[in-house]
């Protein structure tokens, strides 16, 4: 699995529960991918000759604005908890590794599964902190059937930390 630069805001937030998110963590699967901010519904939007806004409340900005990220109306999934959440290096690149509790699995399996192997962007998933925050969003190789999985991207070792604590690495 490959990732890409993700954002990560708040995490200072967090109540201190290992392996809790510092908000609702939803798992999404990715429709389309643009350049630039979302803008749904926003009479001011500078949106490119002919295109749309993007649906309201499935469209996710990065924090650093350089991409907007549209979620299908699928529904994805929630996570309120993670087993563990850590950063690891590999090779000298940094990662993220999480491990879904027992309840979530098997649906993220699935979902790793349903979006594996498509065209680009829909072989992708984005990670959704409260109701729009994308913390990441990255691409599946392959159906993920282990208990963790590897969020990995060009992260420094800061990002990758930030990253981790907002999924909720102590």
């Amino acid at each position: 699995m490959t990732g890409a630069l993700l954002a990560v805001v708040r995490p200072w937030e967090a109540d201190g529960a290992i392996g809790a998110p510092v908000e609702p963590l939803r798992i999404l699967e990715v429709e389309s991918v643009r350049q630039g901010l979302c803008y749904p519904d926003k009479e001011w939007a500078q949106l490119p000759l002919g295109e749309s806004p993007p649906p309201e409340g499935r469209s996710f900005s990065s924090d650093n604005r350089d991409k907007c990220v549209v979620a299908k109306d699928s529904g994805g999934m929630s996570v309120e908890r993670f087993e563990n959440v850590e950063v690891v290096e590999d090779e000298g690149a940094w990662k993220v590794r999480v491990t879904f509790r027992e309840q979530d699995r098997a649906a993220f399996s699935a979902l790793s599964a349903k979006v594996a192997g498509q065209a680009e962007p829909e072989n992708q998933i984005a990670l959704v902190l409260g109701e729009d925050r994308l913390v990441s969003s990255f691409t599946v190789m392959t159906k993920l059937t282990g208990k963790s999985a590897p969020i990995t991207g060009k992260f420094t070792r800061g990002q990758a930390e930030a990253l981790a604590r907002a999924l909720g690495a102590p």
